[in-house]
């Protein structure tokens, strides 16, 4: 029972120095990142800082998105909104940054590609094509002399408005 009783007081002191000391850096370290932020301003214009936040961001997101069986590519997208110019501001549109959303544009283009099954769409060919033909001629041949007759548009105009019209479909039809 002695022994017990001399673990606890010792656990008991050792926990409070561990306490004590925690607080400690933790005010200590409040100062400094209070003292920190103070200094960055806001659209961050160092390309250090820049291509930190953006490596940040492009390792963490998916994965925190991921935890929470969320596409990580979904996470990026709405980070980049919500670090960007229309979002926080935390980074202006730069030629930098106009560069990296050229390089994230490749990217979910390579991602999308990576997961596009070629023996189905062999297996779906003719119908596939057909499919994709019909989904844009369609909406085209009504869309265009709307645009082009009643709204008064120019061709290239309305050429563009009509071909806005196609539905963007998010799955394969398997009939």
């Amino acid at each position: 029972m002695a022994n017990r009783d001399v673990f606890i007081s010792r656990f008991a002191h050792f926990y409070t120095l561990l306490c004590s000391f925690l607080i400690l850096l933790f005010k200590i370290m409040n100062e400094y990142l209070i003292d920190l932020f103070r200094q960055i301003e806001l659209p961050v214009r160092n390309p250090v800082l820049i291509l930190s936040l953006l490596f940040f961001v492009i390792l963490l997101v998916p994965l925190l998105f991921r935890r929470f069986h969320i596409p990580g590519i979904l996470g990026l997208i709405l980070s980049g909104v919500l670090i960007g110019p229309n979002g926080l501001n935390i980074l202006e549109k730069s030629e930098a940054i106009n560069l990296f959303s050229t390089i994230g544009l490749l990217y979910i283009m390579f991602m999308a590609g990576l997961e596009l099954d070629t023996n189905e769409f062999n297996k779906y060919k003719y119908k596939s094509l057909l499919f994709g033909l019909f989904t844009f001629a369609i909406p085209l041949l009504v869309g265009f002399p709307i645009c082009f007759y009643l709204l008064k548009f120019d061709f290239q105009a309305s050429f563009l408005v009509a071909s806005m019209f196609h539905p963007h479909l998010d799955f394969v039809s398997h009939s």
